[in-house]
């Protein structure tokens, strides 16, 4: 079952185009493989063999990985952290204690392919619904993470609008992933998409990155958008867009900051108002 799982997962992102464009990752080859497992599993033998067996299936399962554990030069060297197990009393709940919108109880398994020189990394957390199988449940997760993976070397090898359209994935990883490679990339052309993610009640995170992405991208007509979705804000996110602003200049930033350093109720913006126009002083210099 494990085995089948892994083509199905595989051939399913192996096959789909991105962009209109049939294309496959580039092949990377992995010459370590570390598996650390959580303390109260850590001398379970059977469980770390078995478990690393599944583990070199899937990468098998996959056209475009090499594993090469006798081989001293390759691309990457994969590490595996495996969650603690989801306690029993956590994970037998009722179908109906789970809320709307809200995860039941998951393995999560974090996988990390960690580049030799002239290499790109990847680092994915990989869920499954937690059963009473811990290698089952991790070897789905780890499936899971390693899926994505390949979705994000896919992208890697695409061009700059494969990864804009990635913005509006269903998937929350992918969308992390292509702010980070925008803001990488410097695009402008996706600025109005990333100042589109700035007002995600439900994702914190993805919001945050994508103001770091617009920092990096660098673009001043960034800046009163993000003025806006400021406004009404709790005092973190204001501050957030403080230290963008401060990075971004421009006559629209330094307004606002000159308005908030002069006036806003909060001292920490205050303050942080009036470092970001220091900031923006010795830069003129």
């Amino acid at each position: 079952m494990v085995r089948r799982h892994v083509f199905l997962v595989l051939a399913l992102v192996l096959a789909t185009s991105v962009g209109g464009c049939k294309r496959t990752p580039s092949t990377i080859v992995i010459t370590r493989l570390l598996l650390n497992l959580p303390p109260e599993l850590e001398g379970n033998r059977e469980l770390r063999e078995g478990l690393r067996a599944d583990i070199i299936a899937t990468l098998g399962a996959d056209s475009t990985t090499r594993f090469k554990p006798e081989e001293r030069e390759g691309t990457h060297t994969l590490r595996v952290e495996v969650a603690a197990p989801v306690r029993d009393d956590v994970r037998n709940h009722r179908p109906d204690d789970v809320r709307d919108g809200e995860e039941p109880p998951m393995q999560r398994v974090r996988l990390e392919l960690r580049p030799r020189p002239d290499a790109m990394s990847y680092d994915v957390v990989g869920k499954a619904p937690a059963t009473s199988d811990v290698r089952q449940d991790a070897t789905a997760a780890f499936q899971d993470g390693w899926s994505v993976s390949v979705s994000m070397r896919l992208f890697d090898r695409g061009p700059d609008g494969d990864l804009i359209g990635a913005l509006k994935s269903s998937d929350e990883r992918l969308q992390l992933f292509a702010v980070q490679r925008l803001g990488e990339r410097r695009v402008k052309a996706a600025v109005p998409a990333l100042i589109g993610l700035l007002d995600e009640k439900t994702k914190p995170e993805l919001a945050l990155r994508a103001i770091g992405a617009l920092i990096a991208i660098g673009d001043p007509t960034a800046a009163e958008p993000m003025i806006e979705l400021a406004r009404n804000k709790d005092p973190q996110f204001v501050l957030q867009v403080v230290f963008a602003l401060g990075s971004l200049g421009g006559p629209t930033a330094e307004g606002y900051l000159v308005t908030l350093a002069s006036g806003h109720p909060v001292e920490a913006v205050r303050r942080g108002a009036e470092d970001a126009l220091a900031e923006l002083g010795r830069k003129r210099r």
